[in-house]
């Protein structure tokens, strides 16, 4: 049950996070901005701003595209979605999870150009290792990605 222990984590994360700046802002205080991390290069991950867009690969379009912009939609991924979405783009993240998921989905772990790395299935209530060079991860139905017939290797774009 490790991953009980890091929901427990990651919750108290946020409640301490939360009560620190609650108590600043009672004391009239504005809370400290975390600087950012300096990139050597521009990628297409740091390009992504957009909600809703296009998936696609060589100009050809893949599926309707949704960005989890939160950490929340992060979470929650494509069991949130109700299968209204033919693709939901993690960006920032190593790993998925299908602990709400209602059925099996297929997962890609993308670079930072949004280079698929790997590819897997998984079943419902399962956690993913994370991947040590992914920067984002794409989920989709099962499935999806043989009709896509997405390899680990193709480049992928973001279309608006």
């Amino acid at each position: 049950m490790p991953w009980l222990a890091f929901f427990f984590l990651e919750s108290l994360r946020f409640v301490v996070r939360f009560d620190t700046l609650s108590s600043l802002a009672e004391a009239g205080e504005a809370p400290e901005k975390r600087p950012r991390r300096a990139s050597p290069s521009s990628s297409a991950l740091e390009q992504v701003e957009v909600g809703v867009a296009w998936l696609l690969r060589e100009s050809e379009v893949l599926a309707s595209l949704e960005v989890a912009q939160t950490r929340l939609g992060r979470l929650r991924g494509l069991a949130a979605t109700d299968g209204r979405v033919g693709a939901l783009l993690l960006p920032a993240s190593r790993s998925a999870h299908t602990l709400l998921a209602r059925a099996p989905i297929d997962v890609a772990y993308l670079d930072a150009e949004l280079v698929v790395l790997a590819t897997s299935r998984m079943a419902p209530n399962r956690i993913g290792i994370p991947r040590r060079h992914a920067s984002a991860v794409l989920e989709a139905e099962a499935g999806a990605f043989d009709r896509w017939t997405l390899r680990p290797g193709d480049r992928l774009e973001i279309g608006e």
